[in-house]
């Protein structure tokens, strides 16, 4: 009766936990064939981030590609020590620094991983941080570019 006035599914009580979980993953599936490429560097992202202003937007940049050689060192060094303690702290501290500078890739990577690290799937962290640490080279390069580049109005 359901299905026949124009619902597209339904869950029948008592809920079943596996029920509920089988209907969010067929109802919440990407239909995008490609996955969307998020740009390393977003210098309109950071200055929106830093509400236009761009001074804000170049101190808050700056700050971040300063922390973030020491910050990948103990993303590292807790990666190959096994301390998924240390490395959720690591990836949480830098993944919210991330968010005011427009590193746009690096952010969505650190969420996945930090993601990952609470949910225990360690297969989704062992792939993800590999990438982190590249994407994290190509932020220092393309931040320092951009900050040598800025001209204040």
């Amino acid at each position: 009766r359901l299905m026949a006035s124009g619902m597209d599914d339904y869950l029948p009580k008592p809920i079943e936990l596996t029920q509920l979980i089988e209907i969010i993953n067929r109802w919440c599936q990407s239909t995008d064939p490609e996955p969307i490429e998020l740009p390393s560097l977003d210098w309109d992202l950071a200055l929106r981030r830093a509400n236009g202003n761009e001074h804000v937007a170049y101190e808050m940049m700056q700050s971040f590609i300063e922390q973030l050689p020491a910050s990948i060192d103990d993303i590292n060094s807790a990666w190959k020590a096994n301390n998924q303690e240390d490395l959720l702290h690591h990836i949480h501290r830098i993944h919210g620094a991330s968010c005011y500078t427009g590193a746009s890739k690096f952010q969505s990577l650190c969420n996945d991983i930090e993601e990952a690290l609470k949910l225990g799937k360690h297969a989704t962290v062992t792939k993800k941080i590999p990438t982190l640490l590249s994407e994290s080279e190509v932020v220092v390069s393309a931040g320092m570019s951009k900050l040598d580049s800025v001209q204040f109005k």
